[in-house]
């Protein structure tokens, strides 16, 4: 993990908060019917959340492309009904699908974020609903030059 893939689930956690998808608090701390966005792990609480774990896809490292991919998992109220989980699924893919050139609240620009795939996550023991999707998203991470200027001695 570096700082771009901090800077990636940050921002996109605050970029779904900003479309009303759900609350992030970085001390993820949530009140009662809130819809909690979180890094990584998933919490048993609370029931309705959305998770964001990032991980490596491609590097080039003649351009300096990443794509780094981020994979979201949300959660809905338990019940017998999957729509919720759904629909939140929905929203989140309609807010992210096909972004271009922005600029996340970390500073770090996105060139374009893509869904790759989708499942349902059926249902937890505690019959909660659950959908996940991952996206990618292509960004810069400059390169380290790897060979010394006029190239490599024996």
């Amino acid at each position: 993990m570096s700082v771009y893939d901090t800077d990636l689930t940050v921002g996109v956690a605050m970029l779904l908060a900003d479309h009303g998808h759900g609350t992030w608090d970085p001390e993820g701390v949530y009140q009662p019917g809130e819809t909690g966005i979180v890094l990584d792990l998933v919490p048993q609480t609370p029931d309705d959340v959305i998770t964001l774990s990032a991980y490596g896809v491609d590097d080039d490292v003649t351009e300096g492309r990443s794509v780094v991919g981020v994979q979201i998992r949300n959660r809905a109220t338990a019940g017998d009904n999957p729509r919720p989980a759904r629909e939140l699924a929905a929203a989140i893919f309609t807010t992210l699908h096909g972004r271009t050139q922005i600029t996340l609240a970390t500073g770090l620009r996105v060139h374009q974020i893509n869904r790759a795939s989708w499942t349902s996550g059926g249902q937890d023991s505690n019959r909660r609903w659950s959908m996940i999707q991952n996206f990618y998203a292509d960004i810069y991470i400059p390169a380290k030059q790897l060979y010394p200027p006029g190239g490599m001695t024996p």
